[in-house]
């Protein structure tokens, strides 16, 4: 089975607002529509170190707008009949922000925000960025495990996701969310788990981990841009669509292929550090076949093919 083919896929939008568009799949869905000849308004804070990478692109215009002052979009933005507004940003995803009550729920005011602004400048969708998190919060909320402060972040995440529905319902706006699972790949700077485990690997340090047998999914940046689109040509109103491979795995098996794509001589730590204590997701708490059900759409890469041109990417710019 192939992937879907974006061209061929019925509706081809022609303007699109970005918002996190200097973010790693912010800006890689820029990149792409850039290419795909689209035009792109890139909405980003103030003095964003990546404003010039943005300006690189062919038709890109940049906004710059910091989160509370999404209000005032309507009046920045001199365009009208726009097909997709993304909203991608977020202040605190993984730093001590993400555990901070009031810049969370200030994300969640900022969300509704983007909708009221789509709806000003006559978007026709409106596409929200969630996260698995989201179940994975909602499930640990049915526990009597200790919640702790980073769930703050998680619980946000919840919230922006029903309110910016119930806000696109009643401006009647088409909505879309992506339940987005780990997306990795070139362009990430962050510490997450694949960028500083193979940073760890290519330096020949003795990377560590729990047993790592809760299961995982994964999916390469270039895999997660064409969802992101397909979302917006064909996703169906008010539905959830998870961007992920489809197949979840043991989280050891992503490490053991890691290591294998690096060195399959090395050896690596499992086990030797104290039981992951939290819950798991099963995968069967959403729909992860949906993109297949509703596009068609295979990922073009697998781990080990993306885990490469990460690798290449790592060497270039370390």
């Amino acid at each position: 089975m192939g992937s879907a083919k974006m061209e061929n896929s019925g509706w081809k939008f022609k303007k699109v607002i970005i918002t996190g568009a200097a973010g790693f799949i912010g800006f890689a869905l820029a990149k792409k529509l850039s290419q795909m000849q689209m035009k792109v308004w890139a909405v980003v804070k103030e003095n964003s170190k990546r404003i010039q990478d943005l300006k690189e692109l062919s038709n890109v215009e940049i906004v710059q707008c910091d989160l509370k002052y999404y209000d005032r979009l309507e009046k920045l933005i001199q365009e009208k009949e726009f097909d997709v507004f993304y909203h991608f940003a977020w202040q605190g995803v993984s730093d001590e922000d993400s555990k901070d009550l009031d810049i969370q729920l200030a994300n969640v005011k900022y969300a509704c925000d983007a909708v009221s602004a789509a709806q000003k400048l006559n978007c026709s969708k409106f596409l929200f960025a969630s996260s698995i998190m989201e179940y994975e919060v909602m499930k640990l909320m049915e526990t009597e495990l200790i919640a702790n402060k980073r769930n703050m972040y998680r619980t946000a995440k919840i919230a922006a996701h029903y309110m910016t529905r119930i806000v696109a319902n009643n401006l009647e706006i088409d909505y879309n969310a992506a339940i987005i699972s780990n997306v990795f790949g070139k362009g990430e700077i962050s510490n997450r788990f694949i960028n500083s485990t193979l940073r760890g690997m290519l330096v020949g340090e003795r990377v560590k981990f729990t047993e790592a047998k809760q299961l995982y999914d994964f999916i390469y940046i270039d895999d997660a841009v064409e969802v992101l689109i397909l979302m917006a040509q064909r996703g169906k109103r008010n539905k959830n669509y998870y961007i992920g491979s489809m197949e979840p795995r043991s989280l050891r098996n992503f490490i053991y292929d890691m290591r294998d794509c690096v060195d399959p001589s090395m050896e690596v730590g499992i086990a030797e550090f104290k039981e992951y204590i939290g819950v798991s997701l099963t995968y069967q708490e959403m729909d992860i076949k949906a993109c297949y059900d509703d596009f068609g759409f295979v990922p073009r890469y697998s781990f080990k093919d993306g885990i490469r041109q990460t690798i290449e990417w790592l060497k270039e710019c370390p």
